[in-house]
C-alpha cells in the first residue's frame, strides 16, 4: 500500500536543488527519506560536498549508520562526508575559519556534562568569596532561609 503522501515523498527524492521542510510524526519515514536524499545527492555532487546537519548526537549516529548501510561499498569520499549535529558542525567551520576574526583554533564543543562541572565550578568560587565576607554571608544565609536558590541569590548578592 503507496502512503498517502507519496507523490512529496517523490518530489523530496528527485527535486534535489529544492528545501523542504518535513513534518511528521514518529515512524512515518523522515529519516528513511532523508537517507534515499542524502544518496542521490552523494551520487550527483560526492560524498566530499556534502553535509547533513541534526540537532541531536543521537540522530547524527542514527543517520551515519544508515547511510553507511545503504551506501554502495566504493562510494569514494564517504569516509569523509560530514554527518553531524549543528553544533559539532558549527565547531568545524569556526576551527577552519574563526582564525581570521580572531577566534583561536583550540576552541572546543562543550557538552551538557562540561558545562554543568563548569557552571558548579564558578558557583563554589562564587560561594567562597560571598562567605568571606561576613555580611555578604549574613545576606546569602537571609536568602537561604527564606527559600530561595543559590542561583537566584547569585542575581543580586555580589561582592
Amino acid at each position: 500500500m503507496r502512503p498517502i503522501d507519496e507523490a512529496v515523498r517523490e518530489r523530496i527524492r528527485r527535486e534535489l536543488d529544492t528545501s523542504f521542510v518535513v513534518r511528521a510524526g514518529a515512524g512515518a519515514g523522515k529519516t528513511t527519506l532523508l537517507v534515499e536524499r542524502t544518496l542521490a545527492v552523494a551520487e550527483r555532487d560526492g560524498w566530499r560536498k556534502l553535509a547533513v546537519v541534526t540537532f541531536s548526537r543521537r540522530a547524527a549516529e542514527e543517520l551515519r549508520h544508515r547511510i553507511r548501510d545503504k551506501a554502495p561499498a566504493d562510494a569514494d569520499g564517504l569516509d569523509e562526508a560530514v554527518i553531524e549535529t549543528l553544533h559539532a558542525f558549527s565547531l568545524r567551520i569556526v576551527r577552519r575559519w574563526g582564525v581570521r576574526v580572531g577566534i583561536p583554533p583550540a576552541v572546543r564543543l562543550e557538552d551538557e556534562d562540561d558545562a554543568r562541572e563548569r557552571s558548579a565550578e564558578r558557583t563554589d568560587r562564587w560561594l567562597e568569596r560571598v562567605t568571606a565576607n561576613p555580611r555578604l554571608a549574613d545576606v546569602l544565609a537571609t536568602g537561604l532561609e527564606a527559600g530561595l536558590t543559590l542561583h537566584q541569590l547569585r542575581g543580586f548578592v555580589t561582592e
